[in-house]
């Protein structure tokens, strides 16, 4: 068998996508060494860890996979950020939106579907728990209102 860069690299990042059930997409714009040394430490201060790629052999493995509609977002090199271990409720979105300067979330998956940033905005935290207490909270809210328009009307 032949061993080629390119087909390593493929196999390891469709290994990536169907091992991890979290993990967060960046679109990494301009990093120089300054940049990429500063982003390292601040990754493994929080226990996260990385994967640069390049963005055809991303978009051929998305483009392949159920994953079709999320090829539109990838323009440049993107770089996979996912935690080490279960230390995911230290970290909060807006720790994860601004990581560094140079990067931009694009989107994250979570249990095998993509979210993409303006769905995360109304979550505070990773935890699945304060997560289903704040959807149960917005479904007796929009329960209420449609209640209130009908006791109005009679």
């Amino acid at each position: 068998m032949k061993f080629e860069l390119k087909f390593y690299k493929f196999y390891k990042l469709k290994h990536l996508l169907k091992n991890n059930t979290l993990f967060f997409i960046y679109h990494a714009n301009s990093l120089n060494t300054k940049n990429w040394n500063n982003l390292e430490q601040k990754l493994t201060n929080l226990n996260l860890k990385y994967y640069k790629i390049q963005n055809k052999l991303f978009a051929e493995i998305l483009t392949k996979s159920i994953l079709k509609n999320v090829t539109t977002l990838i323009n440049g090199p993107i770089l996979i950020v996912y935690p080490k271990s279960n230390t995911m409720s230290q970290l909060t979105f807006k720790k994860l939106i601004n990581l560094h300067a140079s990067l931009k979330l694009l989107s994250f998956k979570l249990n095998n579907k993509f979210y993409l940033l303006p769905q995360l905005k109304n979550l505070k935290s990773l935890t699945y728990l304060q997560n289903i207490i704040l959807f149960k909270n917005i479904i007796k809210s929009l329960n209420k209102i449609p209640l209130y328009k009908l006791k109005r009307l009679n």
